[in-house]
């Protein structure tokens, strides 16, 4: 054999061995891969093969695109489009069809009971894990959304659960931050093919939050969804360091001033990865045996 077929012969098992040896995060298979999707301020869409689920993610507070509705002062956080909005009633690109949502609190950058509203009647097997005050605001509104809610208060310090299809939610009692006591805040956990995600909310980041769990705060996570706010002082580092240590960890709640900061700036974070999720819409796609 001549020299240059040696060398062919060379760069084809080369070839050979990168395809069977390297997993491009787009030729996954469906469930062997997390894809999470940014859909406004601490909103998210997550999906593990043909299930899917979003969390704080059916709000609209630009509500002056919506007739009729008086428009609520400007906010500084992110809005989701109506074209999102749509594309995730629908379940259409770049989504695929709920069969979860979650709402963590009723502020109007994570809640908005038209959105909701809208989304469970064009899903009509589709389940809402809420509070009891997200649930107040969706009856009464000439849709009987009873059969599709599940409440979640577990009161605060406390915990419950729920089992769905796959996955188990834990929700915890938590203060929403800034001490507003009136506001129940609620940290999910999601337990879903090997993988413990959670996301807390606008919880606050003061330790007595998380020590008041005692044994019952989960020791070991994969994934969690941040307030900016965790990143900006050494106390509440300390925080994610004791009780939110995961291998990534993905800050929400951000103007677009605070996530050029962020990513701007280094962090010791010990064995956790951070990701920032540049605008809305950016898509990651996760091997669940990497990241588990």
């Amino acid at each position: 054999m001549s020299s240059r077929s040696i060398s062919l012969v060379i760069i084809i098992l080369m070839v050979l061995h990168g395809l069977l040896h390297t997993a491009p995060a787009d030729v996954m298979a469906p469930e062997d891969s997390l894809e999470i999707i940014s859909v406004a301020n601490a909103g998210f869409y997550l999906r593990i093969g043909d299930q899917a689920l979003v969390i704080d993610a059916l709000f609209d507070n630009e509500s002056p695109k919506r007739p009729g509705i008086l428009p609520p002062p400007p906010s500084e956080y992110e809005n989701p489009s109506l074209e999102t909005l749509d594309a995730l009633y629908s379940g259409q690109k770049p989504f695929k069809p709920i069969s979860l949502a979650l709402v963590t609190h009723v502020d109007v950058d994570h809640f908005t009971a038209p959105e909701v509203i809208k989304f469970l009647s064009q899903n009509t097997i589709a389940k809402l894990c809420c509070p009891r005050q997200v649930a107040e605001k969706i009856g009464g509104r000439g849709f009987d959304p009873r059969s599709q809610i599940i409440q979640m208060d577990p009161g605060l310090g406390k915990r419950v659960r729920h089992v769905s299809d796959s996955m188990v939610i834990t929700a915890y009692g938590m203060n929403h931050s800034g001490n507003r006591l009136q506001t129940s805040n609620i940290a999910y956990l999601i337990e879903w093919h090997g993988l413990r995600i959670l996301h807390l909310g606008d919880a606050g980041g003061e330790k007595v939050n998380f020590s008041r769990f005692g044994d019952q705060w989960p020791k070991v996570l994969d994934i969690v969804f941040v307030p900016y706010w965790y990143f900006n002082s050494l106390e509440k580092l300390q925080i994610i360091r004791h009780y939110l240590s995961a291998k990534i960890l993905i800050p929400v709640h951000m103007r677009k001033n605070e996530r050029t900061l962020l990513q701007k700036r280094h962090i010791d974070l010990e064995s956790s990865r951070l990701y920032v999720f540049p605008s809305q819409g950016d898509k990651r796609l996760l091997d669940i045996h990497t990241v588990r």
